[in-house]
């Protein structure tokens, strides 16, 4: 770990914890706004900058290190705990070992990241994002904002795993490490579960055509330049309906195509 000081050592005293991937830098425009009235720590976590001897390995050892720190340099108080993102939980791990050993804590601020000094476009692009996601969940709860606008939301989970998979990609026992903190695995998300069932609605419109067409006795290339669609598309759907000829019941047949693709459909035919 390597810890920053800035302003006089006499004034009160805010330790910062960026988040994760991040150090001290990336809180420089709030540093130099409160470093004239307040002793500043900014930290940055073991093995996330150049020339890091350690590794990090869990919050407790980099709280453990902050600790360390702390007695070393005599000080009995601490004015505030910051923390960006991943620096929350940095905090109310370090908050808790700072009480465990004496030392006073007179107030803690967690948040997000919004403080983070991105170029101005970045900051319009994201401004706009927030607005649309904030007016889209008005009045409702977050899963029928999915369900009635999934396009507008992100898969900002997978996007950071991305990240990790990226930064961490020669790393195998840090990536596993990381992965637990961040909830493991990647789970299925609700757009991507949304997105499934507005493909499958449209699958299902398909052989509902299909199967009209297929009681009139066309032929499969006749019902894919009717529909005009791919011919291989229709090919699978009339394959999935063969077994069900002459009334071509489309749920039945629906079911065979999604048990074909490998798809369950949820639902057992009797």
């Amino acid at each position: 770990m390597r810890i920053h000081s800035y302003g006089e050592e006499s004034a009160p005293l805010v330790i910062m914890l960026p988040g994760s991937f991040c150090n001290a830098d990336t809180m420089a425009n709030i540093i130099s706004s409160l470093e004239a009235e307040f002793h500043i720590l900014a930290v940055d976590y073991s093995g996330q900058y150049a020339g890091s001897e350690t590794v990090f390995s869990s919050r407790s050892g980099e709280a453990e290190e902050i600790i360390r720190y702390l007695r070393a340099h005599a000080i009995s108080s601490v004015a505030l705990v910051y923390g960006q993102s991943m620096g929350g939980e940095m905090g109310m791990e370090l908050i808790s070992q700072l009480k465990q050993n004496g030392i006073a804590v007179g107030a803690a601020f967690f948040d997000g990241g919004p403080f983070l000094r991105f170029p101005k476009v970045v900051s319009k692009l994201l401004g706009n994002k927030f607005k649309t996601i904030v007016g889209n969940l008005r009045g409702k709860t977050l899963e029928e904002a999915l369900r009635d606008e999934p396009d507008v939301y992100q898969d900002l989970l997978r996007l950071m795993y991305n990240v990790v998979e990226h930064v961490l990609r020669d790393h195998e026992e840090f990536k596993e490490e990381v992965g637990s903190v961040m909830g493991g695995r990647v789970l299925p998300l609700p757009s991507d579960r949304l997105r499934e069932e507005r493909a499958e609605g449209k699958v299902e419109k398909l052989v509902s055509q299909v199967c009209r067409k297929l009681r009139k006795g066309k032929e499969i290339e006749v019902i894919a330049d009717e529909l005009e669609e791919d011919i291989e598309e229709i090919r699978s759907i009339c394959a999935a309906a063969e077994a069900f000829a002459p009334d071509y019941d489309e749920e039945q047949v629906f079911h065979k195509l999604m048990e074909m693709r490998g798809k369950g459909s949820g639902n057992e035919n009797v």
